[in-house]
């Protein structure tokens, strides 16, 4: 039972640890420090790492529907052959969360001083760790343990990190108990790539933008997909790939038989309707900002630019649903038309208030404005913005449907015409070869 005495204590504990300041320490290591290098006090360690999470879907029915003996062969197969492809990409396991694993990567130079990517040790392991669950441990639990089978996602993020050590040694009351102490992992990468995973379906490797685009190029190429998921009303945006080997699986044999399906239609129309709650939330809180100011007549420079920074979110909102829900029929059609008009007009009139140009959004956005007027058969705008392409980009969104639109209308010389004219006089930034090319297949629908 906790006495007047110790409660006193403890909050004498508290008081020193929230009062004293935070020391950060960069560390530019090969590997993160163990708990052992971490001191008991409010330091905080840096570093630049790739954070990997994995865990076993739906372990819960598998608990329940197993043998606890069988549970401990699985989760004993499952961790060691996590912590060999962690350790077998260069990477370290820092964390057992029951059906669940962290791994952290570092950078690292060889010995002719050629840098290695944390990122592109994180995901050679995450490939690593799909190949084994499919090509191994999959074929031994189904032979061995009633059929049985997992399923697992894995997310990873990128970023800085702090390191802290929390708990208490025994030695601070009772020389006869032990150290409780523990390493904690502080800030967003962390958690970040904690609910890349919850949100990775079986199969499935999902990374954060940042993540990606720390990526080397070879890797970059490699099949992933854009989208935007959604944890509650948080947004995650990022990229997902689905069954990614090691080249070497195509020699291997096994009595396991994924079945890969396609993206569920279903849960991606409820995260479009997710996404559509949440610009209408941050339109209203927004709404209700800008009457405040106006009942108030307060014009302070913190009250604008909490309203900028709203503008903001609601500009980023918009933009992840037209890049990740593109591409999907069943999302892109006439009877939406009245949505996905209101939300390119919504997306222009955030933009400037927050200082974009006209010109700068059309740029940035043509080549998916091509898609959803080309899909929503308003050929006209799909056509001004192949124009708009032609003219600024390094490359055209040509669509057959849009190009035979615009032979009927007369207008794909203004097409051709816009192509010959860049490749004459402004080549710079762009592929000749490669612009010949949409020359020669706007010419065959002349």
């Amino acid at each position: 039972m906790l006495s007047r005495q110790d409660f006193e204590n403890i909050n004498n504990k508290i008081k020193a640890i929230v009062e004293a300041p935070v020391d950060e320490i960069v560390l530019n290591t090969e590997f993160p420090p163990t708990i052992d290098y971490l001191t008991n006090n409010n330091e905080a360690y840096s570093i630049m790492a790739a954070i990997l999470f994995i865990d076993i879907r739906k372990s819960t029915d598998l608990t329940e529907n197993s043998k606890a003996k069988s549970m401990v062969k699985i989760y004993r197969a499952f961790m060691r052959m996590c912590v060999e492809c962690v350790r077998r990409n260069g990477g370290v396991t820092r964390n057992f969360l029951g059906d669940r694993i962290m791994a952290v990567f570092m950078d690292s130079k060889t010995e002719d001083g050629k840098i290695i990517k944390a990122m592109d040790k994180a995901l050679n392991c995450a490939i690593s760790m799909a190949t084994a669950i499919d090509f191994s441990l999959n074929k031994h639990l189904k032979n061995n343990i009633n059929n049985k089978t997992i399923d697992c996602g894995i997310g990873i993020d990128y970023g800085k990190v702090l390191l802290t050590k929390v708990g208490m040694y025994g030695l601070e009351s009772d020389e006869e108990k032990e150290n409780e102490v523990d390493c904690v992992w502080v800030g967003n990468v962390t958690n970040h790539a904690s609910k890349f995973s919850d949100l990775a379906q079986g199969g499935e490797i999902f990374i954060s933008d940042n993540a990606y685009d720390n990526l080397s190029d070879d890797l970059k190429e490699k099949t992933w997909e854009k989208v935007i998921k959604y944890k509650g009303q948080k947004a995650f945006n990022g990229y997902i790939s689905k069954f990614f080997y090691h080249e070497f699986a195509k020699e291997l044999k096994t009595n396991f038989i994924r079945e890969i399906l396609d993206y569920d239609e279903n849960e991606n129309a409820k995260q479009i309707a997710n996404a559509i709650k949440e610009i209408d939330r941050i339109k209203e809180k927004l709404k209700k900002k800008e009457i405040d100011l106006v009942i108030k007549n307060e014009k302070s420079e913190q009250k604008l630019r909490e309203i900028n920074e709203k503008y903001h979110d609601l500009y980023n909102e918009i933009y992840s649903i037209l890049v990740s829900y593109l591409y999907k029929s069943y999302v892109i059609d006439r009877s939406m038309i009245g949505f996905w008009i209101e939300i390119i007009t919504l997306f222009f009139g955030i933009g400037k208030k927050i200082g974009h140009s006209e010109e700068y959004m059309k740029k940035q956005m043509a080549c998916h404005f091509i898609y959803i007027y080309n899909e929503l058969k308003m050929y006209e705008e799909a056509i001004e913005y192949t124009i708009v392409m032609a003219k600024e980009c390094s490359w055209i969104s040509l669509k057959s449907e849009t190009l035979k639109y615009a032979k009927e209308k007369g207008k794909l010389w203004d097409i051709r015409w816009e192509i010959e004219w860049r490749m004459k006089n402004n080549p710079t930034g762009i592929d000749i070869r490669k612009f010949q090319g949409y020359l020669e297949e706007v010419k065959k629908y002349e």
